[in-house]
């Protein structure tokens, strides 16, 4: 069908082989609102590929603002340099205005493909590694004024954390709403051939008089490297 189509141009063109990802048509179908994936045919061939994510976006003062996300953009090498890019991000935009979305945003910050388009750098996000050696030292507390940290289950998590989240998410700029379908097939997804050589997904929390107060998302690899 066209939306196995349009997955196996979008993954082999990133070098993945959709045989992976099994379940990626219903997540598709999950994610992505009818009518707002794009395509670029040549012979009747995917060969370009967007799509937008129908997404709300907190923005300073707490308010909230559609935004449409654009996803999944992707050029066959044989067929670059023809405009391609261009038409596709035009036609995200126009889709974006008729569905009244006042803003466009993505992940990438490849400004030197994204910039010419009028995308720029808006928040920034980081990622942390700890070795098993890594002290994490709370200056001035004494241990009663800190929080109990648990371990919990996938399953626990897919309750406990969402909550916690969208607390957060309402007072902070460039945050954005997770659906229930968004937690499912985008942040409690843990496909095998996604880990590398690190562990499924863990989570654990913090607890304040038995109430959640915060929550880690994070995997572990196996190493003996630390030898003397």
């Amino acid at each position: 069908g066209e939306i196995a189509a349009f997955r196996h141009a979008l993954i082999t063109t990133f070098g993945g082989d959709p045989a992976h990802d099994p379940d990626g048509d219903e997540r598709f179908r999950a994610l992505i609102p009818a009518g707002r994936a794009f395509a670029a045919f040549d012979r009747g061939a995917v060969v370009a590929t967007a799509a937008s994510f129908a997404m709300s976006l907190t923005v300073p003062g707490g308010t909230t603002l559609p935004m449409a996300g654009l996803t999944m953009v992707t050029v066959r090498p044989t067929h670059r340099r023809r405009g391609v890019l261009r038409r596709l991000i035009a036609t995200h935009l126009a889709d974006a205005r008729d569905h009244g979305d006042p803003v466009s945003g993505l992940w990438a910050s490849e400004a030197s493909i994204y910039g010419r388009f009028g995308y720029g750098l808006a928040a920034e996000a980081d990622e942390l590694a700890f070795v098993a050696t890594d002290h994490v030292v709370a200056a001035d507390r004494t241990p009663d004024q800190l929080d109990d940290v648990d371990a919990i289950t996938a399953d626990d998590a897919a309750v406990l954390l969402p909550p916690v989240y969208d607390a957060v998410r309402r007072t902070r700029p460039a945050m954005y709403a997770r659906s229930r379908a968004w937690w499912k097939h985008r942040r409690f997804a843990d496909r095998p051939d996604l880990r590398g050589s690190n562990s499924p997904r863990r989570h654990a929390v913090t607890l304040r008089a038995g109430a959640v107060t915060g929550y880690v998302v994070y995997r572990q690899r196996l190493a003996w490297d630390a030898g003397v």
